[in-house]
């Protein structure tokens, strides 16, 4: 069971002076305060790019990893940003902005986007002000695998699986085409969102899962298809029913609590000196993320006893354990 908590991107301090500045060129001149709300940066790398108006947007991520946009917002929040030779006029007006999912839809899962700035693509919030796009964005890991094969995702000791999205069809003539006719990889429109391996894989290290259509369906007939995975690996804690829960980060770095787990799912964890009637109930289950976050999120530190008092029991008789995927941003 894997319980996602709603992460809220806090937005950063950004000056452009006419053209699309990255979150690594903004980091050299001073001007970046930490985007990392999402991301652990051993495993992944999070940014944000300012694109004034008019202008290419430029999004790109290193091998092996793939695009994951947080949000989009096409408008003007202060004076400063993308100014260079404008009228007071055109940029006076900071409560103009529109957020967007067309830089999601068109970007997500690729390694390399570009997109422009422009109104024809976000339409026009505020008339006469001169605007920016303002894209917040991480680069998460990414599997492919071709059709009939399996799909083997690892994250490293402490760290569990978090899908972002999984694909199963055909975006390109050129991945997983081997020496196969162009007949059976033309069709590159053909795709199917999936929650099956969300569903499968949250939450383990270790995950294999087979593309075929048997697991996906066919999302187009006749085509010789792959399933594309973006996922993180996120830090994870066990700790057995009536002992404390520690949860720790590096000094300059807080706690995010991405899922929390009270129960049992497994008869292995936690059963030293138990009866076998106290775990063989592996279907117990509360989502207490949010009680976790409530105490944890935001801390450097945090420690708490973990037991029925705080999240309830939702097996009487079963000895439980809290399982708390987290990152350190």
């Amino acid at each position: 069971m894997f319980c996602p908590l709603l992460i809220v991107l806090a937005a950063c301090s950004l000056f452009s002076a006419g053209w699309s500045l990255t979150s690594t060129a903004l980091r050299a001149n001073g001007q970046l305060d930490v985007c990392n709300a999402v991301c652990d940066n051993r495993l992944s790398y999070c940014g944000q790019t300012v694109t004034c108006e008019g202008q290419k947007n430029f999004l790109f991520c290193g091998t092996g990893q793939a695009l994951v946009i947080r949000s989009a917002i096409y408008g003007r929040h202060n004076t400063r940003t993308c100014s260079r030779d404008r009228a007071a006029s055109e940029i006076s007006n900071t409560s103009c902005g529109i957020h967007s999912r067309k830089v999601a839809e068109i970007c997500n899962g690729k390694r390399t986007c570009s997109i422009r700035a422009d109104n024809n693509m976000f339409g026009d919030p505020c008339v006469g002000t001169y605007k920016y796009l303002t894209v917040t964005y991480s680069c998460q890991r990414q599997s492919v695998t071709c059709e009939r094969h399996t799909a083997s995702l690892s994250c490293g000791f402490g760290h569990v699986l978090v899908i972002q999205s999984a694909i199963y069809g055909r975006r390109d003539t050129i991945t997983c085409r081997s020496n196969l006719a162009l007949r059976y990889v033309r069709h590159t429109g053909c795709g199917i969102q999936s929650n099956k391996v969300a569903e499968i894989c949250n939450g383990q290290r270790n995950c294999s899962i087979r593309a075929d259509n048997n697991m996906f369906g066919d999302p187009c007939v006749g085509t010789y298809k792959y399933l594309t995975v973006t996922y993180s690996c996120q830090r994870q804690s066990v700790t057995c029913e009536g002992h404390t829960a520690r949860l720790t980060c590096d000094l300059g770095k807080v706690l995010t609590i991405v899922s929390a787990v009270y129960g049992r799912q497994d008869t292995k964890t936690c059963t030293r000196g138990r009866r076998l009637s106290q775990t063989r109930n592996t279907a117990c289950a509360n989502c207490t993320t949010s009680t976790v976050a409530e105490i944890c999120g935001g801390k450097r530190t945090c420690s708490f006893l973990t037991s029925n008092s705080l999240f309830g029991d939702p097996c009487v008789g079963t000895f439980k354990y809290l399982t708390v995927s987290y990152s350190c941003d």
